[in-house]
C-alpha cells in the first residue's frame, strides 16, 4: 500500500472519532452553558483519539524490540485507561482554574465513546477488554450472532486472536480505504461536527 493511500485510510477512520469529539464537545457546552472556544473542539478531538496514541507508542516499543500482539494491548483497557486521563484532566483544569466539571465530562464522554465504538461495528471485529487486563475477555456490544441480536456478547480471548491476524493495511483497504458504511459515517460526524464548531 502507497504512503498516501495508508495516509487516507488512517484518516478516514479517525475521523469518526474526531467527529465524536466535535460533538460532545459542542452538547456539553451547551448542556453545562459553558463558553467554549476553539481550542475546546481540538480538546474534544484530542480526548477522542487518545486511546489510539497506542498505535505510535506500539510502533516505537517495536522498534526498540518489544513484543505487542495488538495496538489495543497498551491503552485500550478503559477501566484503567478512563479514570486516570480524567483524573489528570480535573487536576489540570483546577490548575488552570478552568471548568472542573466541563473538563472532566469532556474527557469521560469521549474516551467512553471512542471505546464504545472500538466495541461496535464490522470494521472493530471482536471488540474490546473492557476489564482488561484483568480479564481477557472481549466485548463486543449492540450486534448479531447466529440469527440472534444482542446487546452484549462476551468472547474469550483465545477466540479473538485469529480475528487480529489482518495488518493494518489490510483492515484499511477492507474499511476505510473504500467508501463503505463506517467510512461514510465518520465523515458525516466530521463534517458535521466541524459545521457545529465553526456556526455555534
Amino acid at each position: 500500500m502507497s504512503p498516501t493511500t495508508r495516509l487516507f485510510g488512517l484518516t478516514n477512520a479517525a475521523l469518526h472519532d474526531f467527529g465524536v469529539g466535535l460533538w460532545l464537545t459542542y452538547l456539553l457546552a451547551k448542556g453545562l452553558d459553558v463558553h467554549v472556544s476553539y481550542w475546546c473542539y481540538l480538546a474534544g478531538m484530542a480526548f477522542s483519539v487518545l486511546p489510539d496514541a497506542d498505535i505510535v507508542v506500539g510502533a516505537l516499543l517495536k522498534r526498540m524490540g518489544v513484543k505487542i500482539k495488538h495496538h489495543r494491548d497498551l491503552f485500550h483497557f478503559p477501566i484503567l485507561f478512563v479514570p486516570v486521563v480524567v483524573a489528570v484532566t480535573v487536576l489540570i483544569a483546577q490548575w488552570l482554574h478552568g471548568n472542573q466539571l466541563f473538563w472532566g465530562l469532556l474527557a469521560f464522554t469521549c474516551l467512553i465513546m471512542h471505546f464504545v465504538h472500538d466495541s461496535t461495528g464490522e470494521a472493530n471485529g471482536c471488540g474490546l477488554t473492557w476489564l482488561g487486563p484483568f480479564s481477557p475477555t472481549f466485548y463486543r456490544l449492540f450486534g448479531t450472532a447466529n440469527g440472534r441480536r444482542y446487546l452484549v456478547r462476551a468472547i474469550p480471548g483465545d477466540v479473538v486472536l485469529g480475528y487480529y491476524s489482518k495488518t493494518v493495511d489490510e483492515w484499511l483497504i477492507e474499511y476505510y480505504v473504500r467508501l463503505t458504511p463506517e467510512a461514510l459515517l465518520g465523515q458525516w460526524l466530521f463534517v458535521s461536527g466541524v459545521v457545529l464548531a465553526l456556526f455555534s
